[in-house]
């Protein structure tokens, strides 16, 4: 963590959990090195999606036939874009991407909302909504075996397996699995 940052962030806990001038350093540590993990593990959830999807600064068809751009951002309604650059692609995906996390329970585990906000930025809102495993997650029962299901596409009415897709159920799997 750079110095600066750190400084700041130990003034924070200090004030915060002492205001009296008692405190407990090591929790203080702990604390900021879990918010670290939690910051990595976000930014590595967002280079998968950016590594999966790949960046297309014009605008493109996706499978689905909807026009997209960045890293598979679905033009909304009065978006006119068509091109951008790679910062605005960046942007894009943060925003995207935390409007699935908004979907899901605040109470939920970071990682796991994590991994599941990736599923959700992948497969959709209203499939995870129909799914048993949203349902499983609820339940808070294992999704091992359920999540890797997750890797099927339509193609001319036929369901067709995907090795990409089943590699974003095995990364997410592994994100929802990691204590932080």
């Amino acid at each position: 963590m750079k110095p600066l940052l750190t400084i700041i962030l130990l003034s924070f806990y200090l004030l915060s959990y002492a205001p009296n001038g008692n405190f407990n350093i090591d929790k203080i540590i702990k604390d900021i090195q879990l918010q670290e993990l939690k910051t990595e593990v976000y930014g590595l959830v967002l280079d998968e999606i950016k590594r999966a999807e790949g960046l297309e600064l014009k605008v493109y068809l996706c499978p689905a036939g909807h026009p997209t751009i960045g890293y598979g951002h679905a033009l909304l309604p009065g978006e006119t874009f068509t091109e951008i650059t790679q910062e605005q692609a960046d942007s894009l995906l943060i925003i995207d991407f935390e409007k699935r996390l908004d979907k899901l329970p605040k109470e939920m585990d970071w990682n796991k909302r994590l991994a599941i906000a990736k599923f959700i930025f992948n497969l959709g809102i209203g499939y995870y909504n129909k799914s048993k495993l949203k349902q499983r997650i609820l339940e808070d029962k294992p999704i091992d075996d359920l999540i890797v299901k997750y890797c099927h596409y339509k193609k001319n009415g036929m369901y067709v397996k995907s090795d990409w897709l089943l590699e974003q159920r095995k990364f997410e799997l592994m994100i929802y699995k990691i204590i932080c």
